[in-house]
């Protein structure tokens, strides 16, 4: 499935939530690889449970993780996807699919700003997990699981 952000969901966004303070991300790619390649990230190193990592622009990664800690929120401002040759498990408290690299822990919507929105020709990030032409194939399954992280206010996440 390919998801894409209404842009009803983009100004709605931004009149409900306004700007709030954003969060400081301790993963991020650097690279286009595979979720478990620590080549993939700046710093060296897979993440981690607690971790706040951005999919930077720019960039692709392909989740192909058997099963992850808790990741405290994923910011996919570019591309991920999962993959199709093995069964994998997400374990995550907010996973945003937004633009930019500007980010909270607020809410399960996305937080865009006027910038976001002024092109219309500006590509979408992208979370995709199996398509209709490339489905997951049925011997393997690709689950995200959605889990309360301490110390993140009950009314946004986990979403």
């Amino acid at each position: 499935m390919k998801y894409t952000i209404p842009t009803c969901c983009i100004i709605l966004n931004v009149w409900l939530f306004g700007d709030a303070p954003p969060v400081n991300f301790s993963v991020a790619s650097i690279q286009n690889g595979d979720w478990s390649n620590a080549a993939t990230w700046s710093p060296k190193r897979v993440p981690k449970a607690g971790d706040r990592v951005l999919i930077a622009p720019g960039t692709k990664v392909r989740f192909d993780a058997r099963i992850t800690p808790t990741i405290r929120l994923i910011q996919v401002a570019e591309t991920m996807d999962f993959a199709r040759d093995r069964s994998t498990e997400l374990n995550v408290g907010l996973l945003k699919v937004q633009a930019g690299t500007h980010c909270t822990e607020r809410g399960f919507a996305c937080d865009f700003t006027k910038a976001h929105t002024a092109s219309t020709n500006a590509k979408l990030p992208t979370l995709e997990i199996g398509t209709l032409q490339k489905p997951i194939p049925a011997e393997h399954t690709a689950r995200i699981r959605l889990h309360y992280v301490k110390g993140m206010d009950t009314k946004d996440a986990p979403g």
